[in-house]
């Protein structure tokens, strides 16, 4: 069976704590590839969401994030409960490729399918740079949170 994503939420950790977007995709089975439009992070302050877009992740340039991987574990697609798994893939932001494991929890409905998964990114392994001004207030590792919810994926 495939789903097709029905809302997705990331949350990134540094001393701006919730950065919100939204990100849409088909995913198949246990490959997964989502593509999130940089310029969908919403700041709770103006100045450092152009910041962002201009100056650090340059999202005129490198305008999306995006993982291209695959889960590790064997799922039980049919059968309700809540699963620990990893997925293994390319995780590209900036325009610099990198390997990345992420961990996470599957929880299989009857209807639905929720990821919920965490990783940390090192800004200087995707070459962003941060001006030494704010260097203190911006963490050298960011903490991201994903939650996906998947619904059956209907033919139109």
């Amino acid at each position: 069976m495939k789903y097709q994503i029905n809302g997705h939420k990331e949350k990134l950790f540094t001393f701006n704590p919730y950065l919100f977007i939204y990100a849409y995709t088909i995913y198949a089975y246990t490959q997964f590839f989502p593509n999130v439009p940089i310029k969908s992070f919403v700041f709770g302050n103006g100045l450092m969401q152009e910041l962002f877009n201009e100056n650090y992740l340059e999202s005129d340039k490198y305008p999306f994030v995006t993982f291209k991987g695959k889960i590790n574990e064997s799922i039980g697609w049919a059968k309700a409960g809540t699963y620990p798994v990893s997925a293994t893939g390319k995780l590209n932001v900036h325009g610099v490729e990198r390997d990345q494991t992420i961990k996470g929890k599957l929880d299989v409905g009857s209807r639905k399918v929720q990821l919920d998964a965490g990783f940390t990114v090192a800004l200087a392994d995707y070459r962003i740079e941060i001006p030494t001004l704010v260097l203190q207030k911006i963490a050298e590792t960011i903490t991201v949170t994903t939650r996906f919810v998947y619904e059956p994926h209907v033919k139109q």
